[in-house]
């Protein structure tokens, strides 16, 4: 069995805070926070977090990173609210996740969270220099718990199709990053997972995808609507 199968967790939901249902599936959850410039609601958040703590399930914050002390100020706030950890949107790579990595340490201490409490995810898809970058993740940062694909980013970035119905099978961008990410975080022993399209409606469609992600050595899959994850704990 791969080091990434041995890690295998629960599947995700990532959603905006203001489409949260009131207590959420039990699986964990990704809140689309993204930027100082596109938050609005903090008071929702940590009212999310806190219900979400007594279930006992875990809860990140997607995040963009930002380069100023404005972006500081609100990340060492969003700190202060005790998330499981961030997910890292558009990660170009491990200096991306390394200054995250010092950013949080900021964080920590100005808002008395334990130090090395918050975890970093970082999501890919993006940018392609990540998939180029020959430096290893292995050891970069104590924070790194996993790497996540948006394949459905990947495409757009590289204006190719998720899947080549040409050949047969899914776009080289999307073969060669699915492999890619899988190797990284086998090689940093985390977790990787794959996000997975909507159009995946059936339980079958979602139960051969899930299946298929394991087979190929994801840890789990993320969606982005919650009925996808009812239908696959109904099934």
């Amino acid at each position: 069995m791969s080091l990434n199968q041995c890690k295998s967790l629960l599947p995700m939901l990532i959603v905006p805070p203001e489409h949260f249902g009131t207590d959420g599936p039990a699986s964990p959850v990704i809140l689309d926070v993204g930027s100082p410039q596109s938050f609005a609601d903090h008071d929702a958040v940590r009212n999310i977090l806190l219900r979400r703590k007594t279930l006992g399930v875990a809860t990140y914050l997607r995040v963009r990173l930002g380069d100023d002390a404005p972006f500081q100020d609100w990340l060492t706030r969003m700190a202060g609210l005790r998330p499981a950890g961030f997910v890292l949107a558009g990660c170009g790579g491990g200096a991306d996740i390394q200054k995250l990595d010092v950013m949080l340490r900021v964080g920590e201490v100005e808002s008395g969270t334990i130090e090395g409490s918050l975890g970093i995810l970082a999501e890919t898809g993006e940018t392609p220099s990540f998939f180029l970058a020959p430096s290893s993740l292995r050891n970069l940062s104590r924070r790194l718990e996993g790497i996540i694909l948006d394949a459905r980013a990947l495409a757009q970035t590289t204006a190719s199709d998720m899947h080549n119905d040409a050949a047969g099978r899914p776009g080289a961008p999307l073969l060669f990053a699915r492999a890619t990410v899988i190797l990284r975080a086998a090689d940093a022993g985390v977790a990787c997972y794959e996000i997975l399209g909507e159009d995946l409606a059936t339980v079958d469609a979602l139960q051969t995808a899930q299946a298929a992600s394991r087979a190929d050595g994801f840890s789990n899959f993320i969606v982005r609507d919650a009925a996808q994850l009812s239908m696959l704990a109904a099934g």
